[in-house]
C-alpha cells in the first residue's frame, strides 16, 4: 500500500511539473492555493519555492489606509519581524474545520476579514478566478451546436437566451 501511495505522489509531482513546465500553473494558481487554510503549508513543494511564492504574496500585499507613511517605514524595516507580517501570522495560525467537507472558504475569508485585512483583499482577487475553463469551454461547444450553417441568422439576443436557457436546463 505505502509502495501504492508512493507512485501516486510521484505520478501527482510530475503532472504538476508538466503543468507548471506548459504555463497551465499560474502564479495566480499558486497565491490562490495559499489562500485556502487547508493547502497553505503546501506540503512537497521545496522550501525555496514556497518562500518564492510567500515572497509573491507578500508583494500584493498592501499597506491599509490606517497606517501612516512612518508606520510603513517602521514595518518596512522590521519585515523579518513575524508579528507585523500578516502573511506570517496566517500560516502560523491554526483553524479548525477546514479539512471538512462543509467547508466554505468564502465564509472563511468573510469571517477572517478583520483579523487579516490584506489577505481578505487577495483573497477576494485570486479565488475568484476559476479552477478550471471547462465551463467556458461548455459554453462555446453548445454555441458551436446552436449556431450551424443552416442557422447562420439568427438573433444575437435569441442566441443568448437559448444557450441561458439550455445551461439551466429548459432546452434538453
Amino acid at each position: 500500500m505505502d509502495e501504492m501511495c508512493a507512485a501516486l505522489a510521484k505520478s501527482a509531482l510530475n503532472s504538476i511539473e508538466r503543468k507548471l513546465d506548459k504555463g497551465f500553473i499560474t502564479n495566480a494558481h499558486k497565491i490562490g492555493t495559499v489562500l485556502n487554510p487547508a493547502s497553505r503549508h503546501l506540503r512537497g513543494i521545496p522550501s525555496f519555492e514556497k518562500e518564492g511564492i510567500y515572497n509573491l504574496i507578500r508583494a500584493r500585499i498592501q499597506p491599509t489606509t490606517s497606517q501612516t507613511q512612518q508606520e510603513r517605514n517602521l514595518l518596512s524595516m522590521e519585515a523579518s519581524d513575524e508579528s507585523t507580517d500578516e502573511l506570517s501570522n496566517y500560516m502560523h495560525s491554526k483553524f479548525s474545520g477546514i479539512t471538512e467537507s462543509d467547508f466554505d472558504l468564502l465564509n472563511f475569508w468573510q469571517t477572517h476579514k478583520l483579523q487579516y485585512p490584506q489577505m481578505y483583499v487577495l483573497a477576494l482577487k485570486y479565488l475568484s478566478i476559476p479552477a478550471t475553463s471547462a465551463s467556458a469551454e461548455r459554453s462555446f461547444s453548445t454555441l458551436k451546436r446552436t449556431i450551424t450553417d443552416q442557422r447562420t441568422r439568427l438573433d444575437p439576443a435569441l442566441v443568448g437566451k437559448m444557450i441561458i436557457g439550455r445551461s439551466i436546463g429548459e432546452f434538453d
